[in-house]
């Protein structure tokens, strides 16, 4: 029995506005993102059927970015959740609408503000822990990292 995941959004934002690039339901993405960007990702979660909304009332969401999946979760680049941890700061995880299943989850600049760009992949994920304990992910996929000209953020 498995959980999926609407087509969803990830703001990346550039110099001229914001870039958008579809979420494929249950399929690793492969994203690029320009070090210091702050990454958003909008998801809608649905029960079994793939139809109706999975209510995620009383339920927890974890994103995570490592360098390797066996990296610890103390050693991620950056964790943030539903109950508002967030390392570094400034990343929310934000239940929109409980009942239907709506959550978005921001990584902050600081995640990957101090990385080399071009270090190669890195891998990330989305769970969330069920009312009853169940676990399940609803993304997952790697994060190329690529120079960027400004050093100084506004």
């Amino acid at each position: 029995m498995g959980y999926l995941v609407a087509a969803g959004t990830h703001y990346l934002p550039v110099a001229a506005g914001t870039h958008y690039l579809p979420v494929a339901q249950r399929t690793p993405m492969k994203l690029v993102v320009m070090r210091g960007d702050s990454i958003q990702v909008d998801y809608q979660v649905f029960g079994p059927d793939g139809v109706t909304p999975f209510s995620l009332v009383g339920a927890k969401v974890y994103g995570t970015i490592k360098r390797q999946t066996s990296d610890t979760d103390a050693a991620a680049l950056s964790r943030v959740d539903s109950s508002g941890t967030s390392t570094p700061t400034g990343g929310a995880v934000t239940v929109t609408d409980a009942a239907n299943g709506l959550v978005t989850v921001r990584h902050p600049t600081g995640a990957t503000t101090a990385l080399e760009a071009g270090i190669g992949l890195l891998v990330y994920d989305v769970q969330v822990r069920d009312a009853n304990g169940r676990v399940f992910t609803v993304d997952h996929g790697t994060i190329t990292l690529v120079p960027d000209c400004t050093i100084t953020q506004a």
